[in-house]
């Protein structure tokens, strides 16, 4: 065990997207400098943003450690592999859910005069019966995780209900090592639950879903008049019985943990008002405010930092033109803006050259620099709903204008300056001319200074650095520290 502060500590990150991936490269880089042995292992869906995110750690300093989790499993495989048979409930589940799961087939999907081989083999039972496999098989995976890398401390940026990185966390901490959540999204359940009532699976339909309901209040919840369930009810039943039920499934970053490291008062707060234990709670700082400290300056004269939002592929549907309207509304929003000077389009990772050729023609400077680069100095930033780098410009003493691009929340969670709180320190809004206004008012000095005054309001001040000192701090903590 690695409690001592001359040892080195192992430590295994597990990364499920962008967000996650990119705070977690950023705390192996700085943990793998002063020496510790950091492990990452990643799972995404998009092979090619899975292969950035080790291609990240790697540069990090992090020993890349592959991973079959989440990959599905045949059947088959169950004969062969006793790893797999040690982590299924045979007594209860096959019977069960596989009848349930016929006469669900049957009545959902309307196949009552359908062949028998069909009931029985058809879509809805291999689901049930593919999630069912996915589990054991990812509890075994975690297993080998664990017995590969040998961590000190298993290290979370996200994770929710149903993902691998809260399989990960429950089993580490059942073979008794320590795990640490260091979120890099903040927790809006409420967001979630309203996204959640808008899908038919989630509702509460029928007899079935209606008992699940009622023997797990936990998983189920109620927004504008509609009561719907986590998941499907029986992904509810699999989950709670392979015993990979998170604290709280509607809140991400609620697995088992034995320390949340978060970035400030304001988060710490939040996660007290969601029922977190306030002794798991660790005010550290973020890594990135450490990187602001170093490049902190007071805000220059007209410089705008733009956050480009990325091509969402299932959202941009909704709005007209597609993302080529997006951009074309972008460009309306800031070019001949008064007061501005300079327009710095921050890019996604991912974002196709050719989308930007109109921000270029329209006289933005392109940088591919990371954010946290570009904040330090700037009059003003103009993010978008959904973006973990909202807060950064907080961090950074800059104005934060939230545009929602892609009506994540049409009028759910537009604010003025005089109504931003420590949960949400940005003015967010939707319609295109009222994100210029607000824009041109926070380059005026007046303007200026009323945000100002707002941020020494909520207590936000700029970064002054030790973020990661009080990281690694903790994480030795966990190390020494006999699990809770």
């Amino acid at each position: 065990m690695s409690a001592d502060t001359g040892t080195p500590l192992r430590l295994l990150f597990f990364a499920l997207d962008s967000a996650s991936g990119e705070a977690g490269k950023r705390l192996a880089a700085g943990l793998s400098a002063r020496g510790h042995r950091c492990f990452a292992s990643v799972y995404n869906r998009d092979e090619a943003l899975e292969a950035r995110l080790k291609a990240g750690f790697s540069q990090a300093g992090a020993n890349v450690v592959e991973t079959r989790a989440m990959r599905g499993v045949p059947l088959r495989q169950f004969l062969v592999d006793p790893r797999l048979r040690k982590e299924v409930h045979w007594y209860h589940l096959p019977i069960a859910l596989v009848a349930a799961a016929v006469f669900w087939c049957a009545r959902v999907a309307q196949i009552d005069r359908a062949p028998v081989f069909w009931r029985i083999f058809g879509r809805g039972p291999q689901t049930v019966l593919r999630t069912w496999a996915g589990l054991a098989s990812d509890k075994a995976e975690a297993r080998r995780l664990l017995e590969e890398t040998r961590p000190d401390v298993v290290v979370l940026h996200h994770d929710y209900a149903g993902h691998f990185s809260t399989t990960l966390a429950i089993v580490a901490r059942r073979e008794g090592v320590r795990v640490a959540i260091i979120p890099a999204l903040y927790p809006e359940p409420e967001l979630l639950v309203r996204a959640l009532a808008r899908r038919p699976q989630n509702m509460i339909l029928n007899a079935r879903s209606r008992a699940v309901a009622k023997r797990r209040p936990d998983w189920r919840a109620q927004t504008d008049g509609v009561t719907i369930l986590r998941y499907e009810w029986w992904r509810v039943e699999l989950l709670v019985s392979f015993g990979l039920a998170p604290r709280q499934p509607f809140v991400h970053q609620s697995c088992p943990a034995d320390a949340v490291l978060l970035p400030d008062a304001a988060m710490a707060a939040r996660y007290s008002e969601l029922g977190f234990d306030p002794a798991l709670l660790k005010v550290t700082g973020s890594v990135v405010q450490d990187e602001l400290a170093m490049e902190y300056s007071p805000a220059s004269e007209g410089r705008v930092v733009v956050a480009v939002p990325p091509d969402q592929s299932a959202a941009k549907e909704k709005i007209d033109g597609g993302y080529q309207g997006l951009i074309a509304r972008l460009i309306e929003i800031c070019t001949g803006l008064p007061g501005c000077t300079q327009l710095v389009a921050s890019v996604h990772p991912k974002q196709d050259e050719a989308a930007l050729a109109p921000l270029i023609a329209a006289g933005f400077d392109i940088s591919r620099q990371p954010l946290s680069a570009l904040l330090p100095g700037a009059a003003a930033m103009l993010g978008y709903v959904g973006s973990s780098t909202l807060r950064w410009g907080t961090w950074a003493a800059t104005p934060v204008i939230a545009w929602d691009a892609y009506g994540y929340e049409p009028g759910q969670g537009e604010h003025t300056l005089d109504a931003i709180s420590p949960i949400r320190p940005w003015v967010q809004i939707t319609a295109t001319h009222q994100v210029r206004s607000a824009l041109a008012q926070a380059l005026t000095a007046d303007g200026a200074a009323a945000w100002r005054s707002a941020y020494t309001r909520l207590g936000l001040t700029p970064p002054d650095g030790g973020a990661l000192d009080s990281i690694e701090a903790v994480l030795r903590e966990l190390a020494g520290s006999q699990l809770r």
